[in-house]
């Protein structure tokens, strides 16, 4: 999504490629049956946009972007999993949903 958005790609199959292989893919690919870690070449001949995503930067701003968008709901703290992964603690929320129980 990164590249839909940075780009102005939104409704195209994209793939994200480093070395020729797809690291990641939109919704959009996936319809077309393009599996990650396959070869650029093949999405190219499906009709996907290749960006390459060699350059992890943009992918570091949009992480810290929801990371602060996280921390707006769950205070108690986001664990980074990965670039595009998080553990939230929502304890605080869900116990108030209960009652405090």
């Amino acid at each position: 999504r990164v590249e839909e958005l940075r780009l102005g790609l939104e409704g195209l199959p994209v793939v994200a490629v480093q070395q020729h292989i797809i690291v990641s893919r939109n919704e959009q690919a996936k319809a077309l049956g393009i599996n990650k870690l396959s070869l650029a070449a093949d999405a190219r001949a499906k009709g996907a946009v290749c960006v390459d995503a060699t350059d992890l930067q943009p992918y570091r701003e949009a992480s810290e972007a929801v990371v602060k968008l996280l921390l707006r709901f769950a205070p108690a703290g986001v664990e980074r999993l990965g670039l595009d992964e998080f553990w939230i603690d929502v304890t605080a929320a869900a116990d108030a949903e209960a009652g405090g129980e």
